[in-house]
């Protein structure tokens, strides 16, 4: 039996239809106390309250978690569910598995099983396996015009406050120093930038042995640009301009890889991104069935370093509209940016798009599905 906290959430509806109708396990749904809702055989549980919650969990043999819940939040659901026999998957992100490592005892924690940080960490490992790259050194890019979760929106408004954060990897290190990154051209030019370098981040610079790397998430939009610029900055006040963004223009999200190759040229992946809650709910289903079938060892992990970064990739980019991937040589003589950033046809700005001229094959690229990382 699944359990699934959040079953009426945009990602809870996705994660229970793939695991009930494609993928035929049984389900047991839960709504909050006060939540209105039309759905049969839902069970109403507080997850602020242990009791509610253990009783719920012990009916489970693994509970996914679809609620926008800040970190402190999800690290006691986690420790509840846990305590109470069950594996745990979240699919918010934002908390670390250093805060849960030691509540955690013969159970399964699974972490950041969402769209952005998943994908995120999935692409930068893809275009460092890519064939002929140097493997020591990446730029990534990721963002646009999207709602947040709280989880993302908190750590964003952490680092932008944060007197000196980490902002960069550097000589093998973690560093703070502001990253010379430049401009990317697959984002408008008067987008946001905010550095980011995340303990998940960290944790794959670290094993992959990268002298360089850099994380920069990327904000469009007035009223997010306005909020960041003011003062007083909360992760609901972040959230809240993105919404007034997005209810005025045509949102969109990327994930922007960059790394060297031998031939001292450049290698770009690009993944766009166009369902984030179908691509979380599909990263949170095939973590449930990788746990399911026995291959996570009990202990806490994110999902981006579960899965070979290739097949879930390719996965992703098979279902229609959730996303699409480009990888693009800089050495290529057919590449070029479209530098048109004019109105569409309902007359919004769009962020910029790689193209090839006509008379060649198309940029998109099969991914294999051999890769074992």
């Amino acid at each position: 039996m699944i359990g699934i906290l959040g079953c009426t959430s945009a990602v809870g509806r996705k994660v229970a239809w793939l695991l009930r109708d494609r993928y035929a396990y049984q389900l047991r749904l839960a709504v909050g106390v006060h939540e209105e809702t039309d759905e049969d055989r839902v069970e109403r549980v507080d997850v602020h309250d242990i009791k509610s919650l253990t009783r719920f969990s012990q009916g489970c043999d693994t509970v996914v978690n679809c609620l926008d819940l800040d970190a402190p939040a999800v690290s006691g659901l986690a420790a509840i569910v846990v305590d109470a026999g069950s594996s745990f998957i979240d699919a918010t992100g934002g908390v670390g598995p250093e805060s849960l490592s030691p509540v955690v005892s013969g159970q399964t924690v699974v972490l950041a099983a969402e769209g952005i940080r998943c994908c995120t960490n999935l692409l930068s490992r893809h275009v460092l396996t890519l064939p002929e790259t140097r493997g020591d050194s990446i730029t990534v890019h990721f963002g646009g015009l999207f709602h947040p979760t709280l989880s993302y929106a908190t750590e964003i408004v952490r680092q932008v406050s944060a007197e000196r954060p980490l902002r960069t990897w550097r000589a093998g290190f973690p560093s703070r120093a502001v990253p010379d990154v430049p401009a990317n051209p697959f984002f408008p030019a008067d987008v946001r930038s905010v550095p980011l370098l995340s303990a998940e981040s960290r944790r794959l610079a670290e094993y992959c042995g990268l002298d360089t790397g850099s994380w920069t998430a990327v904000l469009d939009g007035r009223a997010t640009a306005a909020v960041l610029d003011g003062g007083n900055l909360t992760p609901d006040i972040l959230i809240e301009g993105c919404q007034r963004d997005m209810a005025v223009s045509r949102p969109y999200l990327l994930v922007v890889a960059r790394t060297d190759t031998i031939q001292a040229a450049h290698r770009t992946a690009v993944l766009r991104i166009h369902a984030l809650s179908s691509v979380t709910a599909t990263i949170a289903a095939r973590t449930v069935l990788l746990s399911k079938t026995g291959n996570i060892p009990s202990g806490v992990h994110y999902a981006s370093e579960l899965f070979p970064p290739n097949r879930m990739l390719a996965e992703l980019t098979l279902e229609s509209n959730v996303a699409m991937l480009t990888t693009i040589s800089h050495s290529d003589p057919h590449f070029r940016i479209n530098q048109d950033t004019g109105s569409d046809n309902a007359g919004q700005r769009k962020p910029f798009r790689a193209v090839r001229d006509s008379t060649d094959s198309p940029v998109r690229t099969s991914l294999p599905v051999s890769t074992v990382w």
